[in-house]
């Protein structure tokens, strides 16, 4: 590295150049005893930890904290950067082991298997693997995986985890009050929604009304041709005539052909659009920043259905990349129901078959189409000059155009001189 830090017991980080040993800079934010310190591989971030429970991000060029970030229930014990990137690891005395992105500020996850305080971590040099090192007495070896990370369904996670345990131990009171008496309490108060779930629940709605509209309009169809098909029954078969009212009554039924039943009317909502191409709209005009919230929101009992109209989008070879963000989400989201589920795993596996195929096209598309321009560009690039025989202009217009090579800068005219070729413009 390019920097020596070092972290006092005043709560300020001091930084010295690595070669000569000069004092460089002087980090002045945490307010207890700094606990633990990492610098980034390319020597532009710092990382430290503190007894006040903050991570602190720090730039190495000016000195000036990034962020500030609350990071553990208790003090933060350890810190490293994952080699050649922004992400780190820290631990703390709340047993947890926690990831972070440096240059977004946001924690990624939470890895909890400790049952004591976590001291510190050791990360390998390509960034596979982690060790932690508790008061467990426990030595936990991390290794990293091919399973996707959804921040914010870690985020939720977490959220859900805080209000289990408030729900458990009751909310924190604040120091001096006395329970029961009413004095010094927090005031009970329901949480505010912020801005971002606000949209996103509207989000899950517009797609829980889709899905029902689509449910309804294929409802109507379905008894529409259960109809045709009873109808068309009814004609082949061969009755014994009947006599009197009855006959009357099964005459003017027969009179009716089945191209006499009337069609439904297409509900208007869907805007001439098949159910797949209206529930794929609805979920599309979704911003991707705001789609996964708008999943996540999504009952189970409707997580199912757009499970199985994923499988239809790829059906009616829609756009493939919402389609299959939507699917691998649901399938991680409601792992364990789907498991439980025979009709929802034979859909999941279908799904991948298709996914699959259609993502195996689509590279092929996309080679051809890489294919053809660099032919395009090497038959431009290899393109001849085509010039005509020096000469009056009479003859200029009858002689045929005549492909030379770039190294004969030179062309015999009629009399046998040379003359410099002239360019067709």
């Amino acid at each position: 590295g390019k920097w020596v830090a070092v972290g006092l017991l005043d709560s300020t980080v001091k930084v010295f150049f690595e070669d000569s040993l000069r004092f460089y800079l002087s980090l002045y934010g945490h307010k207890l005893p700094i606990m633990c310190i990492d610098i980034s591989d390319d020597s532009t971030l710092l990382a430290s930890g503190g007894a006040d429970k903050d991570l602190k991000i720090w730039g190495l060029d000016f000195g000036d904290c990034h962020k500030s970030l609350f990071a553990h229930d208790d003090s933060v014990m350890s810190v490293r950067f994952l080699p050649n990137t922004h992400y780190v690891v820290t631990t703390g005395k709340d047993k947890q082991v926690k990831f972070w992105d440096a240059d977004k500020f946001e924690q990624i996850m939470t890895l909890s298997a400790h049952h004591a305080e976590v001291w510190s971590v050791a990360v390998a040099r390509e960034g596979n693997m982690m060790v932690t090192v508790s008061n467990d007495r426990s030595i936990r070896v991390w290794e990293q995986t091919d399973e996707m990370v959804f921040v914010e369904l870690e985020r939720r996670k977490q959220l859900e985890a805080k209000l289990e345990e408030e729900e458990r131990v009751g909310p924190a009171r604040p120091p001096g009050a006395i329970e029961g008496s009413g004095l010094n309490e927090a005031p009970e108060s329901a949480p505010v929604a912020t801005g971002s779930d606000k949209k996103s629940m509207v989000a899950a709605e517009r797609l829980m009304e889709a899905m029902e509209v689509v449910e309804i309009e294929t409802k109507r169809w379905e008894e529409y041709r259960a109809a045709v098909a009873a109808r068309e029954k009814q004609k082949n078969q061969k009755e014994e005539k009947p006599s009197g009212l009855k006959a009357l009554f099964q005459a003017h039924e027969a009179s009716m052909t089945v191209e006499e039943l009337p069609e439904p009317i297409p509900n208007p909502v869907l805007k001439g659009k098949t159910c797949a191409e209206y529930i794929f709209d609805e979920m599309k005009d979704i911003s991707a920043a705001a789609r996964i919230d708008a999943l996540t929101a999504l009952p189970f009992k409707y997580a199912s259905k757009l499970l199985r109209h994923c499988k239809g989008f790829m059906e009616e070879s829609l756009p493939i990349e919402p389609s299959v963000q939507a699917a691998l989400f649901l399938a991680q989201a409601h792992r364990d129901q789907i498991m439980q589920s025979r009709e929802l795993m034979e859909v999941v596996g279908e799904l991948r078959t298709k996914a699959r195929r259609l993502v195996r096209g689509l590279r092929d598309e996309i080679g051809e189409n890489v294919a053809g321009i660099r032919h395009r560009l090497r038959a431009s690039e290899n393109k001849t000059s085509h010039f005509y025989f020096a000469g009056d202009d009479a003859d200029n217009k009858t002689a045929p155009p005549l492909a030379l090579s770039r190294d004969n800068p030179f062309v015999i005219d009629k009399q046998g001189t040379h003359s410099k070729r002239q360019k067709l413009q």
